[in-house]
């Protein structure tokens, strides 16, 4: 593949990333918080936010696996549709990725802050 061909399908992707982000943006942000289904989840499933979002990427990484396998024995079909199914589930775990690595910066805000906070605080 030439380096033109590559950079269209990745700018591309891209696009498709950032639409789907502002998208999901609306259905998904709690109180206006991009993250907060991150929180809720956690909660809910009995782990960190960071915890449930890698879980939501791995079922979308055994999706992936589970098409490639199919290409790979020869059962794929090259179709329209299947080429969608492909480029969900991969925008699906980059916007994952960029989602995590949100809720990591977030957490690591917050640790700042609180040793900031300890730091100010008058030694005992």
């Amino acid at each position: 593949m030439k380096a033109e061909e590559f950079e269209k399908i990745w700018l591309d992707q891209v696009q498709i990333e950032k639409a789907m982000l502002l998208e999901r943006a609306e259905a998904y942000a709690t109180n206006n918080d991009r993250l907060g289904n991150f929180y809720e989840g956690s909660q809910l499933a009995g782990n960190t936010p960071l915890q449930y979002g890698f879980s939501l990427v791995v079922k979308h990484i055994i999706a992936l696996r589970d098409l490639i396998n199919k290409i790979a024995k020869g059962d794929g079909k090259f179709t329209e549709k299947e080429l969608e199914k492909f480029t969900e589930y991969v925008t699906d775990m980059r916007n994952y990725a960029v989602l995590m690595k949100s809720l990591y910066m977030e957490e690591m805000q917050y640790k700042v802050l609180v040793a900031q906070v300890e730091a100010s605080q008058p030694k005992k």
